[in-house]
């Protein structure tokens, strides 16, 4: 349900975007968890697939048994710079208009949380982030 959520709230701010949601969410997953800091969580890297996504507009969500996979269609990220992304206020070079600010807060949630974060990224193609929850 928080993933539902978080969709239709970033579908009302990025409603100028013609961005095609393709998931495949099971109704309901149970999850102990501290339900702020993983609203927290999914809405930061969502809202940045969403922010960020200018290419072929398309966003991809899957939550298959325990892992959450978000995969959007954005220039994508370097091999040599995906590590960077988790910096504060991060840029892959001066000209860029683009500040990694809160994936920051989403590497320090799944660290206090212990859950497994990876990033994957075709440069000029996708990126694409996992949570794997406990």
């Amino acid at each position: 349900s928080i993933i539902k959520e978080k969709i239709d709230v970033l579908k009302k701010i990025y409603n100028s975007k013609d961005i095609k949601i393709v998931e495949k969410i099971p109704k309901s997953i149970p999850l102990i968890t501290n339900k702020e800091l993983v609203e927290i969580l999914i809405k930061n890297i969502l809202d940045n697939a969403f922010k960020y996504n200018t290419q072929w507009w398309k966003i991809n969500i899957i939550f298959d048994t325990n892992t959450l996979t978000i995969k959007d269609s954005w220039v994508g990220i370097s091999k040599k710079n995906i590590s960077k992304i988790f910096d504060s206020f991060y840029r892959v070079d001066e000209k860029s208009k683009w500040y990694w600010v809160w994936l920051n807060i989403v590497k320090k949630i799944t660290h206090i949380l212990d859950y497994k974060l990876e990033v994957e990224s075709e440069k000029g193609n996708w990126t694409e982030f996992k949570i794997v929850f406990k």
